[in-house]
């Protein structure tokens, strides 16, 4: 029977994914759940890596094959730990929205998928902390040339 770990990303926002989907894709493929992992990601930093934890224990436990993801949404991850995933041999990632598997093989293409995930992660922040700062009755920009911004709120 295939082994596997599961991670999942926990937003402190509603569409927060639940575990699930993932379970049952494991159950379906007959593959064996031995360790799951999750990072509680807050709007403006992440609260813990589970990342980080999931690769070292890949590591040190070469008899699983298989990492689920639920989608390469799930792929909130910097540089450096995308080389580290990229370092696991003889594994398997799958994305359960995507019925999407990549062996060794097909590991290249992660990197467009982390860079998109990334830019989309990005812009959402970024809209998150300019309805911050328009909430507050500040301007979260600089303003155009010949303007300045009022020392007192909107």
């Amino acid at each position: 029977m295939n082994k596997c770990v599961i991670y999942n990303n926990i937003f402190n926002e509603p569409f927060s994914m639940p575990i699930c989907p993932l379970r049952a894709y494991a159950e379906k493929n007959n593959i064996e759940i031995i360790q799951e992992f999750r990072t509680q990601i807050g709007i403006f930093n992440n609260l813990n890596n589970g990342f980080s934890k999931m690769i070292s224990y890949l590591k040190n436990n070469n008899e699983i094959n298989n990492i689920i993801f639920f989608s390469t949404g799930c792929l909130i991850i910097s540089y450096q730990e995308y080389l580290n995933l990229m370092s696991l041999q003889n594994i398997n990632i799958h994305f359960v929205e995507q019925e999407l598997i990549l062996d060794d093989a097909h590991k290249d293409e992660l990197l467009d998928m982390v860079s998109e995930n990334y830019i989309y992660n990005l812009s959402r922040r970024i809209a998150i902390n300019i309805e911050y700062y328009i909430s507050q009755g500040q301007i979260p920009f600089k303003p155009p040339f010949g303007y300045k911004k009022a020392r007192t709120l909107i």
